[in-house]
């Protein structure tokens, strides 16, 4: 059967679930800037599909982190402990990376200033290849923990989420920013949305009254928007930003239908859940040396499989480094209690 009933509601997009997902998620991100940086012609389908799974995957982190936040926030002291508990270690972790990333552009004759080195960790530029990302997922961290500070209902927060990042995105396109910066940012409150209205939603997608071929009509139509929608991603700007939202539909319907299937959620990809931030940012590592010619001499495959094995051992070596490094930090700094 293609849709299975849950007999736990929490289940659907329970911790170990959406951990698994961001294994998969992770993979995507690395398969799309393999296929950037390699420069390989897969033929049209291919190409605009590896393309587009970029911008598509970091939505669905966005998704993820707004849904994960909102179910955080309903417990007891979580907003009060946030910076302390949350924003502080991942951003202690990026000024680490900045660190990394600044001496292996030294290392490679790359130029960079103290503005540019300040920059990379306020917003606008990174020295972090990719470091695009968190500098937007801690300004959304910083709205998220403001918004839901001072304004207790869900709805006002979420229209004032909204709405702040639609002024975000109209501020980074007047000042020269590439797309990459806004493009799929309303995600984020997508997965407040559907985290607020869980209860509703999972009653709609689960309850046993459907049929099962009412279900797959949904699916099938989330199927049908999505696809529409991602090739319109071609056409314009606001139809790309539409599609992210679209595809995050039918990945989270997908998720519902197919229930805890162990070809998607396994140990192996849960392992690689776990390691999904270490796998994006230290990625770039590779990427950054393949800008300044690094694998000149080598093969397409040879680029890509070293890249692959080599992002995975370093994300397991320098996940240890950091959590040695963070552990006793933290301690100094009082923010274990």
């Amino acid at each position: 059967m293609f849709f299975q009933i849950q007999s736990n509601r929490d289940e659907v997009l329970s911790r170990y679930s959406t951990t698994c997902m961001r294994g998969i998620l992770a993979l995507v991100v690395l398969a799309h800037h393999l296929f950037q940086f390699s420069g390989v012609d897969l033929g049209f389908a291919l190409n605009h599909t590896l393309q587009a799974a970029g911008y598509l995957a970091v939505g669905m982190f966005y998704f993820l982190s707004g849904y994960g936040l909102t179910r955080s926030s309903r417990r007891k002291g979580y907003l009060q402990c946030f910076f302390k508990r949350r924003f502080i270690p991942l951003y202690a972790f990026y000024a680490f990376l900045v660190v990394i990333y600044a001496a292996l552009e030294r290392a490679l004759s790359i130029d960079w200033t103290v503005l540019d080195l300040l920059q990379s960790l306020i917003f606008g530029n990174s020295l972090v290849y990719l470091g695009w990302y968190l500098q937007t997922l801690f300004l959304l961290y910083i709205l998220f923990w403001v918004i839901f500070s001072t304004i207790p209902n869900d709805k006002h927060r979420l229209l004032t989420l909204t709405v702040s990042l639609a002024v975000y995105s109209l501020l980074c396109h007047a000042c020269g920013l590439a797309s990459t910066w806004y493009e799929s940012v309303f995600c984020f409150p997508f997965g407040m949305l559907w985290a607020i209205g869980q209860t509703s939603i999972d009653s709609a997608l689960l309850t046993p009254r459907l049929t099962n071929s009412k279900k797959r009509a949904c699916w099938f139509v989330c199927l049908l928007i999505t696809f529409a929608t991602i090739l319109g991603a071609f056409v314009s700007l606001i139809s790309k930003m539409l599609s992210a939202v679209c595809f995050t539909t039918f990945v989270v319907v997908t998720k519902y239908a197919i229930g805890d299937t162990k070809i998607f959620f396994n140990q192996v990809i849960h392992w690689l859940g776990t390691y999904s931030l270490e796998i994006y940012v230290y990625q770039g590592l590779f990427l950054c040396m393949k800008r300044q010619g690094v694998f000149a001499e080598s093969s397409t495959a040879l680029f890509v499989i070293g890249t692959i094995l080599g992002t995975v051992l370093v994300s397991v070596v320098m996940k240890q480094v950091w959590g040695s490094i963070w552990r006793p930090l933290s301690r100094l700094l009082r923010l274990s209690q």
